[in-house]
């Protein structure tokens, strides 16, 4: 509306100059270098623009041609990028759908069709990687980390492929470097943590996890579970004390009341500190997380040594924090086993679920027919039984 306004406005004023000049008609009267111009305003006026009309037109037919050849390039550029950028999607998908021919064909045109050969050289050399080609995965991310564009992507190659042959050093200076680039990656502070926590660099390792930020609750409980990883292994120090240990423990607790390996052996020393209760419950806080046949070894195994069936009755109470859970009940029955009662553990195998029937439920059944009724040919079967499930995991985790 407002564009509307200003065009009738801007002709409207156009239309009262015409007008004022029609109604005071003058002469113009230009002499110069013995030539002489008279005529009137309006025909004064009209001349020079079109003058003006004409000049715009000759400077405009100029720049075009002027121009000619920048927008050609630029047409050509972009006819280039469109061409790469449906190439690069194609060869995306014949990297997702693994035909080695067909990614090697488009990597070496796009490497052609862009200023830079960054994304052609990056497609190249992670098929090589994946081929186990790594001497010449090695030359293209080298060629890569020259690259301006391509100093992240061959850094992170190389560190990828010093993983995979398990170099260590290598994997340290590299992702020192890729540090200083970018320090505030998370991927390149995550692996630096692990560099320097394989080495035991405990102080480096703890001011690197101090400077990732989570994003999420999942990255949040990631970080905490690397701190008490963190504490964990700095308890394992050998040269540390008793109660030196189990502060870092407590703090590696603190962070993450599910890590077992922390659990467990906090929970075994503030057993033999005479701290029996907090023993318990910092198992049975873990176990709520996640039920796991150390957390519930190390639980039964806080037990006083003179009563035998004590260690039932702490299964009982584990199954009752978790019902649902087949490692509780495989459990109780192993704890009932070993007090020889002989119908609980019956009672307790028949409620096992499918998804529970393992190995060690065919151990624990071969033993309740062991020890109860002397059957030793069908313990024999149950062992051969559990044998085959063993057998058949093993087989279903090598093709999955």
């Amino acid at each position: 509306m407002m564009r509307f306004f200003i065009f009738f406005l801007k002709l409207f004023i156009l239309a009262a100059l015409a007008l004022w000049v029609v109604q005071l008609p003058g002469d113009v009267l230009v002499e110069w270098q013995g030539y002489r111009i008279h005529t009137s305003v309006g025909i004064c006026i009209g001349g020079v623009l079109l003058l003006s009309i004409i000049l715009s037109f000759l400077y405009m037919v100029g720049q075009f041609f002027l121009k000619l050849k920048d927008r050609v390039t630029r047409a050509n550029t972009l006819r280039k990028y469109k061409k790469g950028y449906r190439l690069l999607l194609e060869g995306m998908v014949y990297f997702y759908g693994q035909d080695a021919e067909k990614i090697f064909e488009k990597s070496h045109k796009l490497q052609g069709l862009f200023p830079s050969p960054v994304l052609g050289l990056c497609l190249e050399a992670q098929e090589n990687l994946r081929q186990n080609n790594n001497d010449v995965a090695r030359k293209l991310f080298l060629k890569l980390k020259k690259e301006k564009e391509g100093a992240f992507f061959g850094l992170y190659g190389l560190t990828k492929l010093a993983l995979k042959e398990n170099n260590n050093a290598q994997v340290k200076i590299l992702s020192e470097e890729l540090y200083k680039l970018y320090p505030s990656l998370p991927w390149v502070l995550y692996t630096l943590f692990e560099v320097y926590l394989g080495e035991e660099e405990f102080e480096k390792a703890g001011l690197i996890l101090d400077q990732i930020k989570p994003s999420s609750q999942e990255d949040r409980k990631r970080k905490n579970g690397l701190k008490a990883l963190l504490w964990y292994r700095r308890s394992q120090t050998p040269d540390l004390s008793r109660d030196e240990k189990m502060e870092l423990l407590s703090y590696s607790n603190e962070f993450s009341p599910g890590f077992i390996p922390t659990a467990c052996l906090y929970a075994t020393y503030l057993n033999e500190a005479g701290k029996r209760s907090k023993s318990l419950k910092t198992i049975e806080r873990a176990w709520q997380i996640s039920q796991n046949f150390l957390l519930g070894h190390t639980y039964l195994s806080l037990s006083p040594v003179h009563d035998k069936l004590e260690p039932y009755r702490m299964a009982l109470h584990l199954l009752d924090l978790t019902p649902e859970s087949n490692v509780a009940q495989l459990l109780v029955v192993e704890a009932a086993l070993n007090g020889h009662l002989w119908g609980e553990a019956r009672a307790h195998l028949e409620k096992i679920s499918e998804e529970g029937k393992s190995a060690f439920y065919e151990e624990l059944q071969a033993r309740l027919l062991e020890e109860e009724s002397k059957d030793y040919e069908g313990a024999r079967e149950k062992r051969k039984e559990a044998m085959n499930r063993l057998i058949s995991k093993d087989m279903m985790g090598k093709f999955s």
